[in-house]
């Protein structure tokens, strides 16, 4: 989400991008596009964590 030099709301706004492109993804897939698109960036000094968490209806 953090760039150096770019303010956070802009990663903020891409990442919300990118998970609504995955919505019907099943979670693993989900993980492994946001993933890959974290490591596109060509300034990445810190490493990449995500974490992901799926909501049941009840009963279900």
């Amino acid at each position: 989400m953090e760039r150096p030099g770019r303010d956070i709301d802009e990663g903020i706004e891409r990442l919300r991008r990118a998970l609504a492109a995955t919505a019907s993804l099943p979670l693993s897939e989900t993980a492994d596009r946001l993933t890959r698109e974290a490591r596109q960036a060509t300034s990445r000094p810190d490493d990449i964590a995500l974490l992901l968490a799926a909501r049941w209806p009840e009963g279900g």
